[in-house]
């Protein structure tokens, strides 16, 4: 086992993935050098420091593709953020659940560039300060909505965003239940107040009707 084992289970990639970031992983870690940058983007993810720049130097120094490195760094800090998890009460489960993002960002990848990473690195530091939770089908984040909607809601009102991951298919089903976990979770069930929601999503994009209408 080495420190990205639990991440990997946690993450639940596929074996073939497992194997490929476990080897690089201890190829880094036996290195000095390169594990010291490796450590330092940890550091800096959770304590505020350029960890771009050391993962770009990591990749430098690995010759591993930039979007591979990146994906390393997401597993590796996944230790700590477990025991965030542990700290504000939230469930293992909820941390599996989320961070099961990183595998549809992996799968994605691997499709489109070929290679085992995420080109997305920047979408993934929401979930490891704690903001963004994957609940049942969907994925959900407190939000200040940028415009005024009728009378109901006015710009600067705090709602909840909702992102959908590629992870299978949308039955309108798991869409209540994802929404009736949110519900509860954000304490609205308790307080007995409708939950605004927002969703941006290509899914909605309207010229896809036209698209997909045949």
């Amino acid at each position: 086992m080495s420190r990205i084992t639990e991440a990997l289970e946690i993450a639940g990639f596929p074996e073939d993935a497992k194997a490929y970031f476990e080897e690089i992983y201890l190829t880094i870690e036996a290195n000095e050098e390169q594990y010291r940058h490796l450590l330092a983007s940890e550091a800096y993810y959770y304590e505020k420091g350029d960890y771009a720049a050391e993962l770009k130097l990591l990749a430098e120094k690995t010759g591993l593709h930039l979007y591979t490195v990146e994906m390393l760094h997401l597993l590796f800090c996944i230790e700590r953020l477990k025991v965030i998890y542990q700290e504000r009460g939230y469930s293992e489960f909820l941390l599996k659940e989320t961070m099961a993002d990183l595998r549809y960002k992996l799968e994605e990848c691997k499709v489109v560039h070929g290679i085992w990473g995420t080109f997305v690195f920047w979408w993934f530091k929401r979930f490891y300060e704690c903001k963004t939770f994957k609940l049942g089908r969907l994925e959900f984040e407190w939000e200040e909505l940028e415009f005024d909607y009728n009378e109901t809601l006015k710009k600067g009102a705090h709602v909840i965003n909702c992102h959908i991951p590629s992870a299978g298919p949308l039955h309108p089903e798991l869409v209540e239940q994802a929404l009736a976990q949110a519900y509860e979770f954000y304490g609205f069930a308790e307080r007995g107040e409708v939950m605004p929601v927002v969703c941006e999503s290509w899914l909605l994009y309207p010229p896809h009707y036209e698209l997909f209408a045949w």
